[in-house]
């Protein structure tokens, strides 16, 4: 059930957050080199503008600033980069619908070499599976955790590490 619960609440997001992140990469890449990718030409024609003025307004095409607006809506690179990240991981993490109880010595395999849960050093092979989300058990700590995985191809791995108050929010939030 919880897997069903996070695919259904953060995929519409994913998907969303998608829609302009690809095309706003494959920019990043035209300015590079020129090269105009699939995502891009859609957008571009979405828009009814050439991929020279996308590039040019990316506030007006994308609402995509350099200074955050709230009031129209913009956001910066940054920001869009997290959150895509934290939603594809999110969705991602129950893809495979892996989800599993830590035990004691799994859950101090995750805090090993760590100062604090904001920065776990984990790597595919300290994990059961490519894609999954895990009941970190934690007798010594005040709150419960939740740590989700996904693995992006061969060289990247994505970790998010939340509450399980978090999780229940966005669960909670996100669903509707």
């Amino acid at each position: 059930m919880l897997a069903d619960a996070l695919a259904a609440a953060t995929g519409p997001v994913t998907e969303l957050i998608s829609r302009t992140m690809y095309p706003y990469m494959e920019l990043e890449t035209f300015r590079e080199s020129g090269k105009v990718g699939e995502w891009l030409t859609y957008y571009s024609q979405l828009a009814k503008a050439t991929v020279q003025q996308l590039s040019g307004d990316t506030e007006e095409y994308f609402c995509i600033g350099d200074d955050p607006d709230p009031v129209r809506g913009f956001v910066t690179p940054q920001l869009l980069t997290v959150l895509f990240v934290t939603y594809r991981t999110y969705f991602n993490s129950v893809a495979e619908r892996h989800c599993y109880y830590a035990t004691p010595e799994m859950t101090a395999t995750v805090f090993a070499g760590s100062e604090s849960i904001d920065n776990v050093s984990l790597t595919l092979a300290d994990l059961p599976s490519r894609t999954g989300i895990a009941y970190l058990h934690q007798e010594d700590r005040d709150r419960d955790l939740i740590l989700l995985w996904a693995a992006d191809g061969e060289a990247v791995l994505h970790i998010t590490l939340l509450s399980a108050e978090a999780l229940a929010y966005l669960l909670a939030h996100e669903a509707g």
